[in-house]
């Protein structure tokens, strides 16, 4: 896989707290959750990864069972890669 070039605003970054704050206060469906881990490898990837750092904060076992494999099997690598606890 070549590099990718990000193509989020800093605006996006800033605004990190505020989408945290909301999954706090609203939680993230498994859907939901799909959607923005299989942003993984294309160009806004951090999306993903706010995702996964949000889902190992806050997600049981049972919880992260509810995504589908291939999905789960993501969400570790992208553990793994960034080195999420």
């Amino acid at each position: 896989m070549g590099e990718l070039i990000m193509c989020l605003t800093a605006e996006w970054f800033e605004r990190a707290n505020e989408r945290n704050a909301e999954r706090d206060r609203l939680g993230v469906s498994a859907r939901d959750a799909e959607a923005a881990l299989q942003k993984y490898h294309s160009t806004v990837y951090p999306i993903a990864v706010e995702m996964a750092e949000w889902i190992v904060r806050n997600w049981s076992a049972s919880e992260i069972a509810r995504l589908d494999e291939s999905t789960r099997d993501l969400l570790c690598q992208i553990i793994r890669q960034r080195n999420l606890r």
